[in-house]
């Protein structure tokens, strides 16, 4: 084993043991709350975007509003996505941690859900060792190290938050191989609009790993990924819909191939995945 893995995995097993003993206030104020969760952003993965001028359809409304497309007019995946949404507007205002129901092309993901404690340290130790990999956590600056406190303080706030993780095997990047895959689903800001509503939003963050639960290294791209992983025509996708900002969106996940300008690549030249938001909704909310 590399030196380099060996300080990773024992660096990632001192902190975990450290972040376990530490139990969080839930009297965490709104404002704090906010600050750490705009930090996340550094490890938010990578998404490509796919924009278009689109026309707004006619679509039936429920009494509390409707979506239309705001990208991805051109793909037949959006228009079944824009239909879906509007049967299910009172259950995307609910927030549920799964949005997504099995019903007609659309089906969910078969996942074993871990118990509280296996959830806290899966968690904690994908999100470390995500960090290890990450270039701009390298502790060579006082900003860096930083940086690295912070999101120790955000890990550990999020272990508290209603974290659940759960277990899939699928196939992620659609490359035909399957995945093990931990899926980590941890609630978002405070809601500034309803007092009623603890939070406005879930955080869905997805690990493709090895058979020993550490990150995939095969996967040198796209080795996390965001949204509820579901399947649409037999193929893996990502949702990921926020009530604050009033939208609901869809990643294409595709293999991510080497970098080179040679043609016909194939599945040997695979190195992970990648992540495109390929169908954007807005949510239109009835006027009273």
């Amino acid at each position: 084993m590399k030196l380099k893995t060996m300080l990773y995995r024992i660096t990632a097993s001192a902190v975990v043991s450290t972040l376990l003993t530490t139990s969080v206030s839930a009297a965490n104020n709104e404002q704090a709350m906010i600050k750490q969760s705009s930090k996340a952003l550094l490890l938010k993965p990578k998404v490509n975007s796919i924009k278009h001028k689109v026309n707004q359809p006619k679509v039936a409304q429920s009494p509390q509003g409707h979506f239309f497309i705001k990208d991805g007019n051109r793909f037949p995946l959006c228009h079944d996505f824009v239909t879906y949404m509007n049967k299910r507007v009172d259950r995307y205002l609910s927030i549920p941690r799964y949005f997504i129901e099995d019903e007609g092309a659309f089906s969910t993901v078969e996942r074993t859900t871990l118990n509280e404690l296996q959830a806290k340290k899966k968690y904690v130790r994908l999100s470390i060792e995500e960090l290890m990999r990450n270039k701009y956590f390298g502790l060579e600056t006082d900003d860096q190290f930083t940086d690295w406190f912070e999101q120790m303080k955000f890990i550990k706030q999020s272990s508290s938050k209603q974290l659940q993780v759960d277990l899939a095997n699928i196939d992620i990047n659609n490359d035909g191989h399957i995945n093990k895959v931990y899926m980590d689903s941890t609630y978002g800001l405070v809601s500034p609009y309803n007092s009623n509503m603890n939070f406005v939003s879930l955080i869905h963050i997805n690990y493709v790993v090895d058979a020993q639960d550490h990150l995939n290294s095969h996967f040198k791209e796209g080795v996390t990924s965001n949204g509820e992983l579901f399947r649409y025509k037999g193929r893996t996708y990502g949702y990921d819909g926020t009530v604050m900002n009033k939208s609901a969106k869809i990643y294409e996940f595709t293999p991510a191939y080497i970098h080179t300008t040679r043609a016909n690549l194939t599945s040997a030249d695979i190195i992970g995945l990648q992540q495109t938001n390929i169908c954007q909704l807005t949510f239109v909310p009835t006027a009273y």
